[in-house]
């Protein structure tokens, strides 16, 4: 097993939308992409190509409740929404389950300026390179008086392909940071003030990625680790013990379990990881069915796969 990302836990007052809780403070909008492209407060999101995309099922296996794009699609979020005279302050989460295998560079989220894309007001994206894995990287900008700054981390895409990943980029007028998974990635002093002005079009989704899209919030602060840690947390998954498709039988076995996990699916189970109470996620190796988990601590912990067709099972287990 090799271990992939660290958290800590934290809980504050939250909001509700849809079975989904997230900080309210500073909040310009959330979009939950419940068979919708509306926020919480009715703020549209317009779809370049209504042919394009499709909502399919969340990382919590409710239906419709995410979106899948194909590098193909744009989402525009409208200019007045970011005014020229905005707080300068800033913070962009959202959840993506990522398909790297055929793109190199591409943003998530980006507010970018004129079709040169000479200014961003920020941007969310990865780097995958293709030659270099251990050179991908996870990175966000934000521009700052006219000139564009970058914080990231070199990483290996391949281990948070086709697996549910939580990107947070933040802006106090300060500091600039960027958290994955309740991480801290990087961050970098730089005193300025964020001209969305000069960020004149109203993108916000990167018409290069590939991959599922989730809960976007945006905020008019910069939210604090304690928020951060909330909106990872409390959107994280299903908690069933043992999810059954009647489609696709899936199930875990034995529960509790001291050395392997057996697994059993109608469909090919194409990578697993396994996450514990701190939200430490490890990859795991699928041999013949079968799990190792013989180096696990005691606990308990959340078993996530994913299957041929793209399909994601999560069960709970005890390691004895």
């Amino acid at each position: 097993m090799k271990k992939i990302i660290t958290t800590v836990f934290a809980i504050c007052a939250s909001a509700s939308l849809f079975g989904q809780n997230y900080p309210t403070n500073g909040l310009v909008g959330f979009w939950g992409f419940e068979s919708s492209f509306l926020s919480n407060n009715n703020i549209p999101l317009t779809r370049s190509d209504i042919e394009v995309g499709s909502f399919v099922s969340d990382r919590q296996d409710r239906s419709e409740s995410a979106f899948n794009i194909n590098g193909a699609l744009k989402l525009s979020l409208d200019a007045s929404t970011y005014p020229a005279t905005k707080p300068n302050n800033i913070s962009i989460s959202v959840w993506i389950m990522p398909n790297i295998a055929n793109c190199g560079y591409y943003p998530i989220l980006a507010k970018q300026g004129n079709l040169d894309n000479t200014f961003n007001a920020f941007t969310l994206g990865l780097v995958n390179n293709k030659d270099n894995p251990l050179k991908s990287e996870v990175y966000g900008q934000i521009g700052i008086d006219g000139v564009i700054y970058k914080v990231g981390k070199l990483t290996d895409l391949a281990l948070i392909n086709n697996v549910w990943t939580h990107l947070v980029l933040t802006y106090d007028g300060t500091d600039i940071k960027l958290f994955m998974n309740n991480t801290l990635l990087e961050s970098k002093t730089k005193v300025g003030v964020i001209d969305f002005s000069k960020a004149n079009t109203e993108q916000v989704y990167g018409s290069d990625y590939n991959g599922l899209f989730d809960d976007l919030a945006i905020y008019n602060k910069a939210l604090s680790t304690t928020e951060i840690t909330q909106l990872f947390t409390a959107t994280t998954g299903n908690t069933s013990v043992t999810k059954t498709n009647p489609v696709n039988s899936f199930k875990i076995y034995p529960n509790p379990a001291q050395n392997v996990l057996q697994i059993v699916s109608n469909n090919e189970i194409k990578s697993a990881v396994i996450i514990n109470n701190l939200g430490q996620i490890t990859e795991v190796d699928i041999k013949n069915n079968t799990v190792e988990i013989s180096a696990l601590n005691t606990g308990v912990y959340t078993f996530q796969a994913i299957d041929n067709l793209g399909k994601m099972y999560i069960s709970k287990f005890i390691k004895e």
